[in-house]
Parts: C-alpha cells; sequence; structure tokens
C-alpha cells in the first residue's frame, strides 16, 4: 500500500515555468487575460500555461485548452508552441491514468522543438510516466536527462522537480533517509521560488518517508502542511492524496475509525475527478481496513458484514490495478483476499487466490532490478569522474605524430573528394547541355517538316488548276470559245491573286513558326476564317462551297492553325470525290462548312456528298504513329498535329456512296 500512495504524489510533480500565481487563482488571472490576445505566440503561451494549471483542477478542461493551443501553434507554424501543446497534453493523460497516449504525445513533442527548456520539460514527463508505472531503470534515465539540461540552463525550478522525483523513487526502495535528503533539497528550492504547487508535493513526500520512519507526529504535521496548502489553491489532487496519506498513518497505528474518516473524504473527491490510481489506493486501504476490523471483531453478524464490506472494496482496487498494471500491488490485493475468504470459511477460493497471489509475487522486481536502478542513479556521477580522468590522460599522452599523421590524411582524402565531386558536377553540366542542344535540334527538325507540310498542301491544289487550265488551253484551243476563255482567264487571275496572298500569310506564318512552332492564341471570327476558305478554292469547278455560320461565332485559338486544318479539310474532300473541273459528272459535289456552339463548346463541321469511304481510310487523322500510304495520309497527319496543338478534338463519320462529315470540337 505504501507505493501506490507515493505513486499518487506524482501526479502533480510536472513542471513548469515559474509562476506569481498558482493554482485558481492563476487560472482566473489567464481566463481574463486570454480573449484580450490577437492569435499569436502569446496567446499559446497563455493556453498552454492554463492547461498545465488544470491538471490539478480538472484535466478535461487541460485536454480542451491544450487542444486550443495546439491548433492555434499549427496555423502560426510555431514549432515550440506545437512542442510544448503536446507536453501538457502528456500531463493532463497521466492524471487520468492514460500512460500510453501520455507517452505518445511526449515522444511527438520532442520531434518538434530544439528548445532545451521545453525538451527538459519532457525528458521530466516522461521519467514521472515511467514511475507511474513502476518502470524505474526508465525513469531515472529520463530523470537525469533533465536535471542535466536543468543545470546547464541554471534552471533551479526544474531541478527542483527533478530531485522530488528521484526522492520517490528512493522512498519506493525504502532508502528513506536518502529519499528525505532529495526531498528537502527540492523543498528549500521551491520554498525560496515561493513555487507553493510544488512545496505542497515536497512537503506531503517528507510526511511520507517520516511515516515510514515510525515519526507519526512529524508526518502528520506535514500532511496537514500540505492540505492547508492545497486548499488555498483549489488543488484537489493534493488535498485527497494527503487526506488518503493521513488514512494510511493511521491504519500504522490501528485506529480504524480514523482511517476510514479520512480515506472516504480521499475517495469521494478522486472519484469527481476520475483519478483511478488514487480510486484504487484508496479502496485498497479501506478494504485492508474493515479486515483488520474483522480480524478483531467478536460479533459474528458484525465479523461477516466487515468481510463482505473488505471483500468488496478489495475486489475493486484488485480490478482497477489490473488495468493500470500495478503488479507489485495486484499481488499484495490477493493476498488480503485470500485472508477474507479464509474468514469467511471459503477455504478453497482462498487457496486459489493465494497462488495468483505468489505468481505475480514472483513478476515483482528482484534484487537484480534494484542494484541496476542504483547503478542508473550513480551513473551520472561516474560520468563526470569519468571525464576528468580522461582529460588528464589525454594531456599524459604522447601521440602527436599519429595525430598530424592521421589529420593529414583526412585533408588530402577531402581534397581528392572534392575534386572528384567537383569534376562529377561539371560532367553533369556538360551533359545536361548536350542533351538540351540535341532536344532543339530534334524539335527544329519537325518543325521544319510540318513547315513543308503546309506549304505543300495549301499550295499544291490551287496550283494544280493553273497546270490544268494552262494544260487543256494548250491542247485544245479550238474547244473553248471565247466567252468561256475569257470567263477561265478571269478566274485564274482571281485564283492567283488568292494564291499570292495565302502564300504571303504562309510565309510570314512559317517565318515565325521557324522559331517556335507554337499556337499565337487570339481572339479569332470563325467567318473571317471561312471568308479565306471561299476565296482559296474560288477557282474550283463543279464544287459548291457553302458556309453556315449564323451565330457569327468567335473563339480563341491560333488563326493560321485553324485556317491551314479548314483549308486541308477542304482540299482532301474535293481530292477524295474524284470530280474534275474539265470533265465533271451529272452532280456537282456539294461541300458545307457550319458553325455552332454548345455548352461553352464552339464546333465547326464540313460534309461532302462525295463518294465516302472506310473509317480505316482516316487512321492518320487519330493515330500518331500511323504508316498508313493513301492520297490524303500526309494531309491527315498536318491536321492531326495542328488540331492536337489547338486542343481541337477531330470526329469522322462516313457512308461509302453517300458523303463524308468531319466535326472539329474547340
Amino acid at each position: 500500500m505504501k507505493n501506490i500512495l507515493v505513486m499518487i504524489f506524482l501526479f502533480i510533480c510536472f513542471i513548469s515555468s515559474a509562476q506569481k500565481l498558482e493554482g485558481q487563482f492563476l487560472i482566473d488571472s489567464i481566463l481574463i487575460e486570454i480573449p484580450k490576445l490577437k492569435p499569436d505566440s502569446s496567446k499559446v503561451k497563455l493556453l498552454n500555461e492554463l492547461s498545465f494549471t488544470y491538471q490539478n483542477v480538472d484535466p478535461k478542461l487541460g485536454l480542451a485548452y491544450s487542444k486550443q493551443a495546439l491548433i492555434l501553434s499549427k496555423k502560426i507554424n510555431w514549432n515550440d508552441g506545437i512542442a510544448e501543446a503536446y507536453r501538457v497534453t502528456a500531463v493532463n493523460l497521466s492524471v487520468t491514468s492514460n500512460y500510453k497516449n501520455a507517452l505518445n504525445n511526449c515522444f511527438t513533442a520532442l520531434t518538434f522543438t530544439k528548445n532545451k527548456k521545453i525538451i527538459s520539460n519532457i525528458y521530466r514527463n516522461i521519467g514521472l510516466i515511467h514511475t507511474y508505472q513502476n518502470n524505474f531503470p526508465l525513469a531515472l534515465k529520463y530523470g537525469n536527462l533533465s536535471l542535466k539540461l536543468c543545470e546547464e540552463l541554471d534552471d533551479y525550478q526544474g531541478q527542483a522537480a527533478v530531485l522530488s522525483n528521484i526522492g520517490i523513487i528512493y522512498f519506493d526502495l525504502n532508502q528513506f533517509e536518502k529519499a528525505i535528503i532529495f526531498y528537502e533539497k527540492a523543498r528549500k528550492i521551491n520554498s525560496k521560488l515561493k513555487n507553493f504547487t510544488y512545496l505542497v508535493n515536497n512537503l506531503g513526500n517528507l510526511g511520507h518517508c517520516y511515516t515510514a520512519l515510525k515519526d507519526y507526529d512529524k508526518g502528520l504535521k506535514l500532511y496537514n502542511e500540505s492540505i492547508e496548502i492545497a486548499k488555498l489553491q483549489n488543488n484537489k489532487y493534493s488535498v485527497a492524496t494527503n487526506l488518503g496519506a493521513i488514512g494510511q498513518l493511521y491504519f500504522t497505528l490501528n485506529q480504524f475509525e480514523n482511517v476510514l474518516k479520512y480515506t472516504y473524504q480521499a475517495l469521494k473527491i478522486n472519484e469527481e475527478l476520475g483519478n483511478e490510481n488514487s480510486i484504487a489506493f484508496n479502496l485498497g486501504v479501506i478494504g485492508d481496513t474493515y479486515l483488520e476490523k474483522a480480524k478483531i471483531e467478536s460479533n459474528k453478524n458484525l465479523k461477516n458484514e466487515y468481510l463482505k464490506k473488505a471483500f468488496e472494496n478489495l475486489n475493486k482496487t484488485l480490478q482497477l490495478k489490473k488495468k493500470l498494471g500495478v503488479i507489485k500491488e495486484i499481488a499484495a490485493d490477493y493476498s488480503q483476499i485470500s485472508i477474507a475468504q479464509e474468514l469467511s470459511g471459503d477455504f478453497k477460493s482462498a487457496l486459489i487466490s493465494e497462488r495468483f497471489s505468489k505468481i505475480y509475487k514472483d513478476s515483482v522486481f528482484n534484487e537484480e532490478n534494484k542494484e541496476t536502478i542504483k547503478n542508473i542513479q550513480d551513473k551520472r556521477e561516474i560520468e563526470l569522474r569519468d571525464k576528468e580522468i580522461k582529460i588528464n590522460l589525454i594531456s599524459l599522452q604522447s601521440k602527436e605524430k599519429q595525430k598530424w599523421f592521421l589529420l593529414s590524411g583526412m585533408l588530402l582524402l577531402a581534397i581528392i573528394g572534392s575534386l572528384l565531386f567537383y569534376q562529377n558536377k561539371n560532367r553533369e553540366k556538360t551533359n545536361k547541355k548536350l542533351q538540351s542542344l540535341n532536344t532543339n535540334l530534334d524539335q527544329a527538325n519537325k518543325t521544319k517538316i510540318k513547315l513543308l507540310s503546309i506549304l505543300n498542301h495549301d499550295l499544291r491544289s490551287p496550283v494544280n488548276s493553273f497546270i490544268h487550265y494552262i494544260q487543256f488551253q494548250k491542247e485544245n484551243p479550238n474547244v473553248l470559245d471565247a466567252e468561256t476563255k475569257s470567263r477561265i482567264e478571269n478566274e485564274s487571275l482571281l485564283s492567283a491573286k488568292n494564291l499570292l496572298q495565302s502564300m504571303e500569310d504562309i510565309l510570314l506564318w512559317s517565318k515565325d513558326q521557324m522559331e517556335n512552332f507554337n499556337p499565337v492564341l487570339k481572339n479569332t471570327s470563325v467567318e473571317t476564317v471561312f471568308e479565306d476558305t471561299k476565296k482559296h478554292f474560288s477557282a474550283e469547278k463543279n464544287t459548291t462551297l457553302l458556309f453556315e455560320n449564323p451565330e457569327n461565332i468567335t473563339l480563341v485559338t491560333d488563326e493560321n492553325f485553324l485556317k491551314t486544318i479548314i483549308r486541308n479539310l477542304t482540299a482532301n474532300a474535293i481530292k477524295a470525290s474524284n470530280y474534275s473541273a474539265i470533265q465533271p459528272k451529272k452532280n456537282n459535289l456539294e461541300i458545307t462548312w457550319k458553325s455552332w456552339q454548345i455548352d461553352n463548346k464552339i464546333y465547326l463541321s464540313i460534309t461532302d456528298n462525295g463518294l465516302g469511304a472506310n473509317l480505316s481510310t482516316f487512321n492518320n487523322l487519330f493515330i500518331e504513329n500511323s504508316n498508313e500510304n493513301n492520297k490524303s495520309g500526309l494531309g491527315f497527319h498536318l491536321i492531326r498535329d495542328l488540331a492536337k496543338a489547338i486542343n481541337c478534338e477531330v470526329s469522322v463519320s462516313s457512308k461509302i456512296s453517300e458523303g463524308t462529315t468531319i466535326i472539329l470540337k474547340l
């Protein structure tokens, strides 16, 4: 029972910055100041301080304020504030015996800060959590890490907290005189700093020590002093803990009525606070008290009533301690339950409980564990002595030549490594330049091919028309009458002028595209594009070109790219029809261009009443690596590449002997 009493006093051992106000007074003052502050680091500090202070009043509220501090710290990207928010979250979780999550929050906090003060506090918190779980080696390890940082920073308050924690560990090892030394050092620092929150803790721990040394009057006096200060601060945890300690003291003196009086007071407060560790301790004391009363009671009815209450309370504390994993106390509770069952005449159950007690006792720390703990505590002093010995040894050693040889070798290796690194970097730069040049050359070559394709297809159709007219006139000069001859000459002249205009447009565009084959987007009138197409094919005979643009649509695209696409599609439609300007068939070819808009998408379509074709004929419009060789193959390649450049989707529908429709979606 003594061990768990000491563990309870750890709940208020966490430390933060020095404070002039404490307890409820500090809480009230912070609550007044917080609404006045902007959402910055100052507000984060107050929220974290408020969360820390609430550990001894209402840990649920403490967790709520640490959550606010964490959210604000992340919002303003302040890592020290984030680390401190995780730390005070761990403090409040520890008070409610949620040790696993408390440790997780501590280790998370370490990843956000390089501030030695905060790291020292986190180490101290980790040490305390391991103390709660009776893992004293780790508790001392992190306690010493914290103490070392506190000494570097001249953090006297932090030193007091760690000294108090180490005193608790020695108390649990039954080294009471040594525990008093650490407690007194901590008490003197806290008294000087007027840090009453931790002074309450020191007084209670000293009360434990003097009670263990059977100086009951001094122990009782220290407990009462601690309670008075805790009440002034509204520190309910410390009040409950000291009341429970007084009850334990009276148990030692066999004053059972006083035991029940003070312990029930403590239990009521701990149940309000949800402090499972302290509740388990209080229930255990009450159960042990009723068991002792049953042992000396001669009245059978009263004896049975005491045994019933003893078993009820001992079973409750056993279940709680199993949940908390306090192995040593579990063994003691099984032993007490066995005695109660034996006094009740239930010998079979008593034997089973005693066996369980023995099993748990076998797993409790043995002398080897205690020796390990002692070695860890002494490790710090040994390290200091070792440092002095090493300094003396270094001054006596005569290995200067070896040292300089080693330094020279390291310097040489560093120079060689630097040269290799420099050479490698230069090689990487050269390779990148060569790769860039190769890419540019390849792009230039592709651009040249595309431009030649454009010139080839946009100029071939008008030139072919001239050749047909001239050749027909040369071979059959008498076939044409004067009127027809005059009409053909006028149309040829008009076609030549349109061809000249198209050549000028294409050559100007080609000059610009030789630098960079990329579209230049601007507002483009569909009517302008249609007019250009109409002029370009004005010399075509037996071909009716219709253009429908009822909405007078304007779109954002590269005008030259779009003109080239439309010219090539129109030329392909004329060529694919197999009509001839000299020998027309019965029916004229009719080609219709339309424009319309649906849901912010603009559509252009060309429809002819020609011969139609299989859809495979149009593969080059869609398949980049297609190698099909048909009459319009290269033209379709060109249309495909230009359409892709201006984000134009192309779709085709065609029926044999009925005609073809191609739709452009921009």
